[in-house]
């Protein structure tokens, strides 16, 4: 875990090579750019009460998906990929216990800017008859930009934290009991392993000599890294077979290829230790052969 789930890095480069944040952002944003235009249409709508004709609905709606292109332009992959890293640092640093409480900030006030300039930039480009239709003045298309942007109320900064209690308590809540659960047991499977194989190499030495106990142990840890080497092998053959057929279309905005993607790369990741205390167990292995005959 320390590789992976619990490593910032490792999602840097999970994002570098399958493309992760692109897949999720490109999802996320064909979602929000349909949600925004038919939710503000309908809300304009009903306050217009139907006093609207088939021309100015349309007229409307455009300018609508103006808004929402430039929504979309703005919060783009890269400016999403670096809001994700961000939330994935905090996550880590509390799943290992640097830190209390989630502390990450989307910071949206340079977006807003730009979102503003977008949108003016896109309305002085209409032409003469429809900027008279929507009832825009060429002097007035930033004072009516400021006034819609302040009918959006976008925030300028946004705490993770407090938008997942606001938008699911209960899945706020699982995620810090988690992350607590996570915290309890890092001390156990962090020194663990390293207890196990110093008491493994003492008993060894005792019990069989230097030569012997180097034979014992080494060949012990090369048996416990295949087995690990043989079982990822076998996790990962089983998910392409038997979980991801099943998985298709029950995990939002990730589909089957994407998942084994992000699958594959996290046994690739961890298949790096059992390789190399393999190959550690195969070296005492041989030195205690060496050692045996040296001591002769």
């Amino acid at each position: 875990m320390e590789r992976t789930v619990l490593n910032s890095s490792y999602y840097q480069e999970l994002i570098d090579e399958t493309g992760l944040a692109s897949t999720i952002h490109a999802e996320l944003q064909g979602a929000l750019q349909e949600m925004i235009v038919e939710e503000v249409t309908a809300e304009m709508e009903e306050e217009l009460d139907g006093d609207i004709s088939e021309l100015e609905k349309e007229i409307m709606r455009n300018m609508i998906n103006l808004v929402a292109s430039a929504l979309a332009d703005t919060l783009d992959e890269e400016w999403f990929e670096d809001q994700l890293l961000i939330v994935i640092e905090d996550f880590v640093a509390v799943a290992k216990g640097e830190q209390d409480q989630f502390t990450a900030v989307i910071d949206l006030r340079e977006s807003k800017q730009e979102i503003r300039e977008k949108i003016i930039a896109s309305l002085e480009n209409l032409p003469p008859p429809v900027k008279e239709r929507l009832d825009l003045p060429e002097g007035e298309i930033e004072l009516f930009v400021d006034e819609m942007m302040a009918e959006m109320d976008l925030p300028n900064r946004v705490n993770v934290e407090r938008l997942l209690e606001e938008e699911n308590e209960d899945f706020a809540a699982e995620i810090e009991q988690s992350l607590s659960t996570m915290q309890s047991f890092r001390g156990i499977y962090l020194y663990l392993p390293y207890i196990f194989f110093a008491l493994l190499f003492m008993c060894s030495i005792m019990l069989a000599g230097v030569a012997g106990g180097l034979k014992w142990f080494g060949a012990s840890v090369a048996f416990f890294s295949a087995t690990y080497l043989l079982g990822t092998r076998l996790f990962l053959e089983l998910f392409g077979q038997i979980f991801l057929p099943r998985a298709e279309g029950e995990i939002p905005l990730l589909g089957p290829e994407m998942l084994n993607q992000v699958a594959s790369h996290g046994v690739e990741t961890i298949m790096i230790i059992p390789a190399i205390s393999g190959s550690i167990g195969a070296i005492l292995v041989l030195g205690g052969f060496l050692y045996g005959r040296i001591a002769r």
